[in-house]
């Protein structure tokens, strides 16, 4: 996980997300203008994207 966060970030890749199923939450990171990543708080009922902004996913209907 740590591997691919860190090459995902050095190749500019805009949007990351991470599904912790144990914890039943996303977490996202978004590409700052700096080029490194800012983990945006877990989302636990809806998981939005930052570059698509129509894609939003229920979690409670992912998680249960």
């Amino acid at each position: 996980m740590h591997n691919k966060f860190n090459l995902y970030q050095e190749s500019g890749v805009r949007e990351y997300w991470l599904v912790e199923s144990a914890q039943s939450a996303v977490l996202i990171y978004v590409l700052n203008d700096d080029g490194k990543y800012i983990g945006l708080p877990p989302a636990v009922e809806l998981a939005q994207s930052s570059i698509f902004p129509d894609l939003k996913i229920d979690l409670g209907k992912v998680f249960n």
